[in-house]
This record gives structure tokens, sequence and C-alpha cells, in this order.
């Protein structure tokens, strides 16, 4: 790479969830701010202490997005998002809300911080380039992983680096897979929650479970 950049971990660092990641390529940019939900408790990314020009968020998560309105009690740069992610983040965080309300714990959050997080808010489509300085742009490409979900490139000059997020290749039930045609890319930062075993193929396992689910109904009298 022509230019120096560099990453830091606030979470998801040899662990699934609380992603949030700090990417500095002069100025510094957050690319997701999630928590991580235990059985018996939740853990939370560490604190952003330092000056963030923007936040990008891949994706409404909870493990991607559900610490974002936290962030904002304080600051009030923009976060880009598509509108899919936004709204569903939005049930989310109003929800955590109510769970914590129900089981006795204090929020992290209000609904008012919430609605701040609204006001810097940049809705962002799939494939418009946006550019955040006179140096560094980024676009979206679709991630295929669910409804909004997006793999984020950066062009840095003439480098290109690329968060992954979430994403899923093959074209599922609901989702066309992943649009992996974003062009050149110098760098790649991937998700790999599963990336230390062998996948079955999804299309079998629909069928073995068709036929299991038609087994059952046959044993039960086809009630």
């Amino acid at each position: 790479m022509n230019k120096e950049f560099s990453i830091t971990g606030h979470g998801a660092c040899q662990e699934v969830g609380r992603s949030a990641f700090v990417l500095d390529f002069g100025e510094k940019f957050l690319l997701d701010y999630g928590i991580k939900l235990n059985i018996d408790e939740i853990e939370y990314p560490t604190d952003i202490t330092e000056h963030v020009k923007a936040v990008i968020i891949s994706h409404a998560h909870l493990d991607h997005s559900g610490f974002l309105p936290y962030f904002y009690k304080n600051s009030e740069c923009l976060s880009f998002m598509t509108q899919p992610t936004l709204e569903l983040a939005d049930i989310l965080w109003k929800d955590s809300i109510k769970i914590a309300e129900f089981e006795g714990m204090a929020p992290k959050y209000t609904k008012q911080e919430i609605e701040r997080t609204h006001r810097y808010n940049f809705i962002t489509p799939f494939g418009k380039k946006m550019n955040l300085n006179n140096e560094l742009s980024f676009e979206f490409f679709d991630a295929g992983h669910i409804l909004g979900s997006a793999l984020t490139k950066f062009t840095y000059g003439e480098d290109t680096f690329m968060y992954t997020g979430d994403y899923k290749v093959n074209e599922t039930q609901l989702h066309r897979g992943a649009d992996m045609d974003v062009g050149r890319v110098d760098y790649v930062m991937s998700e790999a929650t599963y990336g230390d075993r062998e996948q079955a193929d999804r299309k079998l396992e629909e069928k073995h479970f068709a036929n299991l689910y038609n087994q059952l109904l046959n044993a039960a009298g086809g009630r």
C-alpha cells in the first residue's frame, strides 16, 4: 500500500461478538460498534476515546450495531449505513431498552440517545461513492447476509481496502448472495466467524429438512 494505515480492535478480536474497529487513514473511522450477548451478561466493546471522523455500520445485527446509541452520547460525527440497516437497527435498539427494563437492568442508552443517533445518520445506498475527505472515499456493495448488509470498499488515493462485515457469497431463499463485482481490492479485512470449519451444502440441507418434515407429517397421519 502506498499510503500508511492502521487498524485497532475494540472488540471481536479472537472472539465472536461486539465488533468494533478503528481504521486510521490519518483520520480515524469506526467500523461497527456492537455488543456480545451471553446467557448471563452482555459484553461491550471498549470505549472509543480518540476523535472519530465517521462511523460505518455494516449491518443491523446487534453484534455489529447494538452499541451505536451509546457512542452518540458524546459524538457528533456522521454515521453511514443503508436504509434497511437503520430501520432494522432502530427496532433492535428500542427492543434492547425494553428487555433491559423488563429484567431490572439499567439500559446503557436511552430513547433520546437513539433519536440522537438518527440525527447524525447519513443513509447510503449500494453503489454510490461517498467522499470522506479529499483522498478517501467509500462505496457499499450488497453483502448478501441480511437485508441491507454491506461490504465497504475504501479507496485511499490509488489504494483500496475492503471491510466485509458479515457476508454470504451463495444465493439463499431470501438473498442473491454477495455482490462480488467490486473491482480491484488491495487489502481485505474479512469476517471469519465460521472460517475454521467446512459448511454443509445449503441446498442439500434444505432438502434434508423438507424430507424430515414430510416424514414427521406422514407419521402423524398427515395432520
